[in-house]
């Protein structure tokens, strides 16, 4: 692998799944997993007609890569001449391999090299049992808290890729003696499972938890027998591998220990750039115990920026609608009144006052339904609390220790405690959602005191001292910690978040906006007051001068 020579690229596309083309594209030259030279990065023009707008990646606009951009035949001349024939690696590698396939066939010109390995499937399997399959580039650097790059773009999402390739994806195939490009292209297209099922009554258990655990032995050869192809291959390929691996054998991979003069990844945490990463397996009980205690250290830090984060978001909306409810409430009803009064139009004429009356009660329920569910909205956002600087520091040092309490193997396999576990976890979430520092002070001080408050039977909430209860746990941290880095991602792109940011921003905003929309909504009440009054007038007049209840 040290000598190959091979491309690491990355493109943005535009235009419909079925004849995208590429806006922008980074290429890296390697050779071996170092990077030979500079990159490759230019934009596109669009073809003439594009529609205006954002390309399906990133964030350039139409007028933008007419600006910026260069000519497609161009753009891909260069990309040839700097390629030459070394295959091509990218991280979903067949969807952007078939968008420059499509693009070289338009253009006339001769694909150069061949595809490579995808490192998608590389990481998948390198990674596991971390759910890396589903994971965006941006979702493993944080995780792997390697450096930031900005702004977002096709060269930065290159960069990253190969900031993983050097920190974490080389390590591990060394360790595993993957050593050249053809072992490696060969182990990339292997069948293979991930080692966490994701489906079905064990979801989410290591397989190789089947030697100890007989139902889930039992669950696989009834997988292995199936008569769908796939589930029998999944099975079988479990199957073959319980003969060779003991229980907690499953190799995850982390950084070594931190150096302090290592570079800042998220949350200013360093990041270890000499890439000591090891098997779980290959550590000691007490470095074990270390990382177990890191890892719960960051997903404190990681679940209670998302709680401040959901909470202020829930907030502003909050804010918002106190300010819209009336206008809401009010559009809503009217269009309830012109709904039921064109159906007690159509009953009376086709059915008679009968079923005319059975309409009138059923416009009663949903009124009545309309209310309490606006009643339940407000009582919920009511019970959201904002929080000062102090009490979110507060929340943060709380949680560290009540991460400490529960995580998603404890007491898994004492089922008469799992009931108290699980009612304990609510009220720890509850009291977290809702920013109720005082009951987590009282949970933390003295968990069994508080449970016996509850009503609730006592947990030994002492550390786990068997090696493979550690390696599991930090199994689940991890998964925990991707989790929540992707909910936190998933609540920064919601465009409520970015009311919230504006609102911080800009004091006040949320009220201009308010206004903006309330405008808006009268408009649309004005057009329905409209329409109930004249379906009112057609109802009287064939009522012989009486209205419907409605």
């Amino acid at each position: 692998m040290n000598e190959t020579p091979w491309i690491l690229f990355c493109i943005d596309s535009a235009g419909p799944a079925s004849a995208s083309y590429a806006v922008e594209i980074a290429a890296q030259r390697m050779r071996g997993w170092d990077r030979d030279g500079v990159a490759f990065h230019q934009l596109i023009k669009p073809p003439e007609g594009a529609a205006s707008g954002a390309s399906a990646l990133f964030a350039y606009s139409l007028e933008t890569l007419e600006r910026d951009g260069l000519a497609s035949a161009s753009v891909h001349r260069e990309l040839l001449l700097y390629s030459g024939q070394a295959p091509w690696v990218a991280y979903e590698l067949e969807k952007n391999w078939e968008v420059l396939l499509g693009d070289w066939l338009q253009l006339g010109m001769v694909p150069p090299g061949e595809r490579g390995f995808c490192a998608a499937s590389l990481a998948q399997r390198l990674l596991d049992p971390l759910p890396a399959a589903n994971c965006k580039i941006e979702m493993l650097r944080q995780f792997y808290q390697l450096p930031e790059r900005t702004p977002k773009s096709a060269l930065s999402q290159l960069e990253t890729l190969g900031d993983l390739l050097e920190a974490v994806l080389r390590p591990i195939t060394e360790t595993r003696g993957l050593q050249t490009w053809q072992e490696i292209v060969d182990f990339t297209l292997a069948p293979w499972f991930p080692s966490r099922i994701t489906f079905g009554k064990f979801k989410g258990r290591l397989f190789q938890d089947a030697v100890q655990d007989e139902e889930l032995a039992k669950w696989l050869e009834w997988l292995a027998a199936s008569s769908n192809e796939q589930s029998a291959s999944m099975g079988a390929w479990y199957l073959e591998r319980l003969g060779t691996v003991s229980a907690g054998a499953a190799a995850s991979w982390k950084f070594g220990p931190q150096d302090s003069r290592a570079p800042k990844g998220d949350h200013g945490a360093p990041v270890d750039a000499s890439s000591d990463v090891v098997l779980v397996s290959d550590l000691g009980e007490e470095r074990l115990k270390a990382r177990v205690a890191q890892a719960r250290a960051r997903l404190a830090e990681l679940e209670a920026a998302y709680t401040i984060d959901k909470r202020a978001v829930e907030t502003a909306q909050s804010v918002l609608f106190g300010i819209l409810r009336p206008y809401f409430q009010r559009r809503d009803k009217l269009g309830l009144v012109v709904r039921y009064r064109r159906k007690f139009l159509e009953a009376l004429l086709a059915g008679g006052e009968e079923e005319a009356e059975e309409v009138v009660r059923e416009s009663e329920t949903a009124a009545h339904q309309t209310d309490t569910e606006y009643e339940q909205t407000a009582s919920a956002m009511a019970d959201r609390k904002v929080l000062s600087e102090e009490e979110e520091e507060e929340l943060k040092r709380l949680w560290r220790k009540l991460v400490g309490l529960f995580h998603p193997d404890r007491f898994a396999s004492e089922p008469d405690k799992q009931e108290a576990y699980a009612e304990l976890t609510r009220e720890i979430n509850d009291a977290r959602d809702k920013g109720d520092i005082a009951r987590l002070r009282e949970i933390v001080r003295d968990p069994e005191e508080f449970m016996a408050k509850m009503g609730l039977s006592s947990l030994n909430f002492a550390t786990e001292q068997e090696m493979g209860g550690l390696e599991k746990l930090l199994h689940s941290l991890e998964s925990m910690i991707l989790a929540t880095l992707t909910a936190l991602e998933t609540l920064r792109e919601d465009p409520a978040y970015e009311l919230h940011q504006l609102n911080e921003r800009r004091p006040g905003f949320i009220e201009e906006a308010a206004k903006e929309q309330a405008r808006k909504v009268e408009t649309e009440i004005e057009a329905l007051e409209e329409e109930a009054a004249k379906l009112q007038s057609e109802i009287t007049e064939l009522n012989g001068g009486e209205g419907a209840g409605i």
